[in-house]
């Protein structure tokens, strides 16, 4: 069974490789190298799980706990725990650390902060948004989810919904910026990880 382990720190160094490289360097580094790779979302996660990965760690936001709570009672590495909060500001700083722009913005639910800070859905309206990432959970993000995406939709502004969406637009941005374009399915990405460990 794996220790939980509350992290209230972002800079906290065990948490290095979810923080210290960007997903590009990791992808290019030590994906091929070494084998390792971040997997991200409770599917991609079991999937991993099932297939055999062994898990180095896992990150997850506290309210993830008692869902992934099979897994984490099944698995020998250490598990980091982290709130809600610093999940959102660590969403943030993946995305500065790639090179884009992120501002954490106040939710529609909060509406409008003390000194006029607008709600997303405001901004949104506003056209000062240009990519919405929201992965909604729980009832009240689900309902902010809602206004955001409609929001999103009357304003033609791109909306990911899913980590994994996220990773794949920083990586697909990547790829035509570096003129790398290709695709392989996860079958031939697996053996490719598997050849480049042995």
């Amino acid at each position: 069974m794996a220790d939980l382990i509350t992290v209230e720190d972002p800079d906290d160094p065990r948490l290095a490789d979810y923080t210290g490289l960007t997903d590009v360097e990791l992808r290019r580094k030590r994906e091929p190298a070494e084998g390792l790779f971040i997997a991200e979302g409770e599917k991609v996660i079991r999937r991993a799980k099932e297939a055999g990965y062994e898990m180095r760690s896992m990150l997850l936001s506290a309210k993830w706990i008692d869902v992934m709570r099979d897994v984490i009672d099944e698995l020998p590495a250490p598990v980091y725990a982290v709130s809600p909060e610093l999940a959102t500001s660590g969403t943030a700083e993946v995305l500065k650390r790639n090179g884009i722009h992120a501002t954490v913005v106040r939710k529609q639910s909060e509406g409008t902060g003390p000194n006029g800070e607008k709600t997303i859905v405001q901004l949104i309206h506003d056209g000062e948004v240009d990519l919405i990432v929201n992965t909604p959970y729980g009832t009240g993000g689900r309902l902010d989810g809602y206004d955001i995406r409609t929001a999103a939709v009357a304003r033609s502004v791109p909306c990911l919904t899913t980590v994994q969406a996220l990773a794949a637009a920083v990586q697909g941005i990547d790829a035509l910026h570096h003129g790398d374009v290709g695709v392989r399915s996860l079958q031939e990405h697996a053996a490719h990880l598997t050849a480049a460990r042995d």
